[in-house]
């Protein structure tokens, strides 16, 4: 018998509809099926040995003990939580996982194609000193003609077994830090806890730096003019109200006009101002559809339309997978889908429409959006609905709302693009300033008549006059106060999508380029900390623990966050650390 351990419960299925032989056996723990055997794992089965699982004393914090570190980290029994499978205990999937291993020949290690997807499945092999052939199933393709294609074209384990050392590594570092630094921090600060991470502490920075940012800005005052430009066209005259702009050079701001007096003087020379320079360009624009949804977007979408906070998308997704099998794998950080999605799209179309009861009129599975790339797939794939029955009356008002987005989103990718005639009007004034205005005309709408929320084009005469140059009088001129504000504060939302590019608020270079080079086959990371899966933990630990309030939606740092903060040093509470890890 040969031995299949996939990472999830959903990948067991779907490699056992892709393996041959007929099913024999099939429950809620494995799957025999001809010469094989399919089980899973729901997480990592097995974790770190605290220090006082090596020696009691350690239970107390001292600084007497410090630093702690052991030669050699060794793996224990994980701890169960409310959210595994079928009331199943780690101790009893692991337990059958080692029947299983008795009986067979030879394993298939089917964990995610990542470091941790390698060593979720290594360890389990490890525990029971596991000898006999492995082989490595790698693909992020979970569709049956992907991991049929995958099943004839495996590695042997031993190639990657240095993937699942590197991710022990940092489990282990990651420990390392945790039980030392936050010993040290909480023993030399009167005993109150103090708990640092190295995911959690720069997160909690971004936080701290957003609330000094809001608290520290100060307001200024500038002033945005306007001209109303009548263009002599050979249809009459057009009226296109202009902005005055100073043209961007590159590394410097684009400067604001901030006395009063100087807006009054501007506002009163383009007045009846005469010009011979108006230039009119159009361009017609095909506009992609936006790509189908990875977790954080899904969270992030969900946040600004439902009020949905990461945590509650995290579990309606993991119900609509699980219980319902509407969509497919929920933690994923990948926007795009294998040229096998592309080839399944018509059955999956047609049972999608039948779900929802709905077919937009130029539907087109033929239509092949830039979603579908093989080169962009990563260790998994966007979130798209299953080709499942799924009846909307047995779900809730929150599981139908985000299956119906998942939905949406997926079934844009089979429609035409948007085409959009835009239109710019430029005056060039003294050199350094210009008179500009845009306006869009949509031709088709495509995609975008199934997107009821997107913000509506601007319309103005600008739009039917054609290329070319022209003369003109500005007619008029006046200009608006406005203020500068402060950055918004955050929200769980807007933690969890910044906690995908940190990189941006990361001043050394070296850093920086380390961090963006870490994502760079990732194209829904941009220089991240945390991954999909513990994004959201991490942000309610930072509540849980005390260093962050919740205010409504807003996240505020408490004066614990923020002293923590300020007396850690650069190198455990900045980016840097997971940077050069």
């Amino acid at each position: 018998m040969i031995l299949v351990i996939a990472e999830k419960p959903s990948l067991g299925r779907d490699i056992a509809d892709a393996l041959p032989g007929q099913v024999t056996e099939r429950n809620n723990r494995f799957i025999r099926k001809g010469d094989y055997a399919v089980t899973w794992v729901f997480g990592h089965m097995l974790s770190l040995k605290e220090p006082e699982d090596y020696d009691m004393k350690y239970k107390k914090w001292s600084l007497d003990d410090l630093p702690i570190y052991f030669d050699s980290w060794e793996l224990k029994m994980g701890e169960d939580s409310n959210s595994n499978r079928n009331y199943e205990t780690k101790a009893q999937r692991v337990g059958l996982i080692g029947e299983l291993l008795e009986e067979s020949e030879s394993v298939i290690h089917a964990g995610d194609p990542d470091e941790e997807g390698q060593l979720l499945i290594d360890e389990i092999l490890r525990w029971f000193d596991y000898k006999k052939p492995v082989k490595r199933l790698n693909t992020g393709d979970t569709t049956r003609g992907g991991l049929v294609k995958a099943l004839s074209h495996m590695t042997d384990n031993n190639d990657s077994l240095n993937e699942g050392w590197s991710a022990y590594a940092r489990s282990v570092a990651d420990l390392m830090i945790g039980v030392n630094m936050s010993r040290f921090f909480t023993c030399s600060n009167s005993g109150v806890l103090l708990a640092v991470g190295r995911v959690q502490t720069p997160t909690l920075g971004l936080v701290v730096k957003r609330d000094m940012q809001i608290e520290g800005h100060i307001k200024t005052v500038y002033y945005d003019i306007f001209a109303d430009v009548n263009v002599e066209t050979d249809d009459g005259n057009k009226t296109v109200t202009a902005k005055y702009t100073k043209k961007k050079q590159k590394g410097t701001e684009n400067k604001q006009i901030t006395e009063l007096d100087e807006a009054e003087k501007i506002k009163n020379g383009l007045i009846n101002k005469r010009f011979d320079n108006i230039k009119i360009e159009k361009k017609v624009v095909n506009e992609d559809p936006p790509l189908p949804f990875n977790l954080v977007k899904l969270q992030s979408y969900c946040s600004s339309h439902f009020g949905y906070n990461p945590a509650d998308v995290m579990d309606i997704t993991q119900s609509l997978r699980e219980t319902h099998k509407a969509i497919t794998y929920n933690r994923s950080d990948c926007q795009y889908l294998s040229e096998e999605h592309f080839k399944e799209a018509p059955k999956t179309l047609a049972q999608v429409v039948q779900n929802i009861k709905f077919k937009p009129s130029e539907l087109d599975p033929t239509i092949h959006s830039k979603c579908f790339n093989d080169k962009n797939i990563t260790a998994h794939f966007a979130i798209i609905p299953t080709n499942n029955k799924v009846d909307l009356n047995k779900l809730t008002e929150r599981e139908k709302n985000v299956y119906l987005a998942v939905c949406k989103y997926y079934m844009a990718q089979f429609l035409p693009k948007a085409v959009k005639e835009k239109t710019k009007m430029t005056i060039e004034l003294d050199g350094e300033y210009t008179l500009a205005a845009y306006s869009t005309v949509v031709l088709k709408k495509g995609y975008t008549a199934i997107f009821k929320d997107i913000k509506a084009e601007e319309v103005t005469e600008l739009s039917t006059i054609a290329d070319g140059m022209y003369s003109g009088t500005a007619i008029d001129a006046r200009f608006e106060e406005k203020e500068t504000k402060p950055p918004s504060r955050y929200t769980k939302a807007t933690l969890n999508e910044d906690m995908t590019r940190i990189a941006k608020y990361v001043t050394d270079p070296e850093v920086k380029k380390m961090l963006l080079e870490k994502d760079k086959d990732k194209k829904g990371e941009n220089g991240s900390i945390g991954t999909s899966a513990t994004r959201s933990r991490i942000i309610d630990s930072l509540i849980t623990k005390g260093y962050v309030a919740e205010d409504g939606k807003r996240l505020i740092s408490t004066e614990l966050g923020r002293e923590l903060y300020r007396i850690l040093p650069d190198e455990i509470k900045k980016a840097d650390m997971t940077a050069k890890w």
